[in-house]
């Protein structure tokens, strides 16, 4: 029992700290990499462009590769999910497209 307890919390702790650390990585340090490393300019349109770049690119890919993975039809993908995870999905998209420009907000430049 004292071993099942302990893989059931080591997987639970890893996959806790796998949801955090890979939110912030996300939400927080790739955004900030590029646009340091590309070094876009502190206005708006240019890092809302590359944020809307990368969302319309999750977008491709995933109807270009995860659609027929799943053996679903582009409308399918769309239209499959559920109320609370496609809206999460839609949210994360959104917020994945501001990033670089919300970064410059909060830096102050």
């Amino acid at each position: 029992m004292r071993l099942l307890r302990a893989g059931v919390s080591y997987g639970s702790l890893v996959l806790l700290a796998g949801f955090l650390l890979g939110t912030v990585r996300v939400l927080a340090l790739e955004p900030r990499f590029v646009v340091r490393r590309f070094a876009l300019p502190p206005a708006p349109g240019p890092r809302l462009l590359c944020g809307g770049l990368a969302v319309g690119l999750m977008g491709v890919l995933e109807l270009a590769v995860v659609a027929p993975l799943r053996g679903l039809s582009p409308v399918q993908v769309i239209t499959a999910r559920d109320p609370v995870s496609g809206s999460a999905y839609v949210v994360a998209l959104g917020l994945m497209g501001v990033m670089p420009w919300l970064l410059t907000r909060c830096e102050g430049a």
